[in-house]
């Protein structure tokens, strides 16, 4: 039986770090989000399309993205912008072919459409994964909390939120220091190399720039902080209240 609740305190601690974690990348796929930071971070100048269309245009390509949107009518929809700031689309009898000639300005190109299919697999595995993790998780805890008390809970819940802060302490380091190592590194546990490398002007650069990365990775950071520090408030108050 010790060996058993030792077993459920470790896996308790990993599945709940790693759903703390799990939580920063949930608030980066909300919808709003995107929206909100492409509002802030487009680079219009950099395109010929205006920052109003460049935010609708991030916001459509999340949608196809995260939530496995219409990929027809991702391209509709860019094909009727184009039209907006190049004449000679305006008049083409094929769209979809004059839009395609004019590159990966005005274009989401093959090359950009076979990345963001990669990150959506890469989000469709991880959704399936963190519902294993989080009731494995329930599982663990539970376990935790009727056989070995409250205190041993709270030792997990400060263990797990402990761990993630100093972890992603180590990551910000590495950010500030070198944020295009760790970009190229991010990608590299995900993507083949080669594939997710794209013109400063392209349009999918133009609507998702560093910046806008940046600011994700603030907003990512920002909300697995405050898990982490719900958990740390309530591992201490556990603790106590078994000292009692």
């Amino acid at each position: 039986m010790n060996a058993l609740n030792a077993l459920a305190r470790i896996v308790g601690t990993i599945t709940l770090c790693a759903l703390l974690i799990g939580a920063g990348l949930f608030a980066c796929c909300l919808r709003p989000a995107t929206s909100l930071i492409a509002q802030a971070t487009s680079h219009h100048n950099d395109s010929p399309y205006s920052q109003e269309a460049l935010v609708g245009l991030a916001t459509l390509t999340r949608d196809y993205t995260v939530d496995g949107g219409d990929r027809a009518v991702m391209l509709d929809t860019i094909a009727q912008a184009a039209s907006d700031v190049s004449p000679a689309l305006k008049n083409a009898s094929d769209k979809q072919a004059a839009l395609a000639s004019l590159g990966e300005r005005y274009t989401l190109t093959d090359d950009a459409l076979d990345h963001l299919d990669d990150v959506n697999r890469v989000i469709g595995a991880t959704r399936i994964a963190f519902v294993v993790i989080g009731i494995a998780c329930v599982a663990a805890l539970a376990h935790v909390l009727v056989r070995c008390g409250k205190k041993s809970l709270g030792g997990v819940l400060m263990a797990s939120g402990g761990a993630v802060i100093a972890l992603f302490a180590l990551l910000a380091l590495w950010v500030m220091v070198d944020f295009n190592g760790f970009f190229a590194a991010f990608h590299s546990l995900f993507f083949s190399a080669g594939t997710w490398t794209f013109s400063y002007d392209s349009l999918l650069i133009c609507m998702y720039p560093p910046d806008f990365w940046i600011s994700m990775g603030i907003l990512w950071l920002a909300t697995t902080l405050a898990g982490c520090l719900i958990c740390l408030i309530i591992g201490r108050l556990l603790i106590k209240r078994s000292a009692a």
